[in-house]
């Protein structure tokens, strides 16, 4: 579930409900199910080595092409209980500073930098003040990304 979040951004709902064996198709990954407001969405990133050995990790979980990552025979309710107590137990917490979420966000932040060759401005990035207009650009492709309307 982590290793989804931070390597697609997905949010904790979509990496659960997130189905490996059906989410690549015509070379891009589509987010199907557990999205905010049940809008699919398609991924706006281009696949590296690493997108493709997550995914393809992931299909180790999921027997057939109609699983989730919940293991069968276990409720969303009852496996989501579980990733966040396995989180607490590892420390990833509000507490402790770092929660499952922000490896979604590090992830977005992350394709900022690389559509722009510049660290986003949550980062110490300055390119909303030397150019405002591709900020805007980079920033409106991340929204779609993440699924934000």
């Amino acid at each position: 579930i982590l290793a989804l979040m931070i390597v697609f951004g997905l949010r904790t709902s979509e990496a659960l409900l997130f189905r490996p064996h059906l989410a690549l198709r015509h070379g891009v990954i589509h987010v199907l199910w557990g999205t905010k407001g049940g809008r699919p969405r398609t991924l706006q990133i281009i696949l590296t080595p690493q997108h493709y050995a997550v995914l393809k990790w992931a299909q180790t979980f999921a027997r057939t092409p109609a699983d989730s990552m919940i293991p069968s025979g276990c409720s969303v309710q009852r496996y989501r209980r579980r990733f966040y107590d396995l989180c607490r137990q590892i420390g990833l917490t509000r507490r402790g500073g770092v929660t499952p979420h922000a490896f979604r966000h590090g992830c977005h932040l992350d394709l900022y930098e690389w559509l722009t060759g510049h660290p986003a401005s949550a980062r110490g990035g300055t390119l909303a003040q030397t150019d405002p207009d591709a900020d805007r650009a980079a920033r409106q492709l991340v929204a779609l990304n993440a699924g934000h309307a």
